[in-house]
């Protein structure tokens, strides 16, 4: 059975609570809050540090003042912090926002927003930003924008267009995914230290005119927008497994090229 307590809230291992996790009562607003392995809540979290354990799953929001921790589970809402968001092989329907994140081979069916955020064999269905620093390794995303700086290496996005500040590192040439170039002996589309354009004060990462078939990427992208469309309008639906099918169809590739 759940304890939940002025400082505290337990759900216990393989346990199914009903409904929410939430203070009401101003001595519960500092309570930290774990969610057991294999265990299900039904209804959203708020709490100090936050975490949910192996195997667990949480039907709405979790949200920490502190910090938010993901190990191995699935979050159906969105997922914030104040502080620090870390998260190993997660899956999250919806967005996550904090202030430092560090996603460890996690799907995220939402953006990824914070103030330094790391993504390391991540797959990011929407935008992964952040203001001050990040890092894309091994990593997919629809696009990303990194004016404060960063670095990105082995990483995938679907927009042939991001942001990027003069501190944002290349390491090694980003590939666009899922698009049409100009001839079928031509080599997939990638952006690198020479795509960067200057634009309103603002440092882009972008294919602009050195694609012959922008007509056909212009209608590919309108293709890809409606099917990160239709994945996220059937969020409650989708298993890891079928999402990840799904994605890998529309955008013509095989499963394993995701991450």
């Amino acid at each position: 059975m759940a304890d939940l307590s002025d400082t505290r809230a337990i759900v216990d291992e393989s346990e199914v609570y009903e409904g929410q996790i939430i203070p009401t009562v101003q001595s519960e607003i500092g309570r930290d809050v774990t969610v057991g392995p294999d265990a299900v809540v039904t209804d959203g979290i708020y709490g100090n540090d936050v975490a949910i354990e192996s195997g667990a799953r949480v039907e709405a929001s979790v949200m920490g003042r502190t910090g938010v921790e993901l190990d191995e589970c699935e979050v159906y809402g969105d997922v914030g912090a104040d502080g620090r968001i870390t998260g190993i092989d997660a899956y999250t329907h919806s967005s996550v926002s904090g202030t430092t994140i560090r996603l460890q081979n996690c799907v995220i069916r939402g953006n990824v927003v914070g103030t330094t955020v790391r993504l390391e064999n991540c797959l990011v269905l929407g935008i992964a930003a952040a203001e001050r620093e990040l890092v894309l390794e091994d990593s997919l995303c629809y696009t990303f924008k990194a004016p404060g700086g960063g670095e990105c290496s082995g990483s995938q996005v679907l927009l042939p267009q991001a942001v990027a500040g003069e501190s944002f590192t290349i390491a090694d040439p980003i590939s666009v995914i899922g698009l049409p170039i100009s001839n079928e002996d031509s080599s997939e589309i990638e952006l690198t230290d020479e795509d960067r354009v200057e634009y309103d004060e603002q440092t882009y990462l972008t294919i602009a005119d050195r694609v012959l078939d922008l007509d056909g990427i212009e209608d590919r992208i309108e293709t890809l927008e409606a099917m990160l469309r239709e994945v996220v309008d059937e969020a409650e639906a989708a298993s890891e497994a079928d999402l990840r099918a799904t994605v890998a169809a529309a955008l013509d590739i095989d499963e394993e090229r995701l991450p």
